[in-house]
């Protein structure tokens, strides 16, 4: 079984600098774009938009 507290990892923690902040961007930009377009509305494209990077 997996979830909260068990240890299970969705995935791999950057290591490089460059790289964690690319992760920060998007799930920045992910926030946002769910927060203004909700869950229906929240797609890879407007989320690489927002976070300006290629889908």
């Amino acid at each position: 079984m997996t979830g909260p507290g068990t240890g299970a990892r969705l995935r791999r923690t950057p290591r490089q600098q460059r790289s964690r902040a690319m992760v920060e961007r998007i799930l920045d930009a992910g926030e946002r774009v769910l927060i203004s377009h909700g869950f229906d509305g929240a797609s890879t494209n407007r989320i690489a938009a927002a976070a300006g990077i290629s889908r």
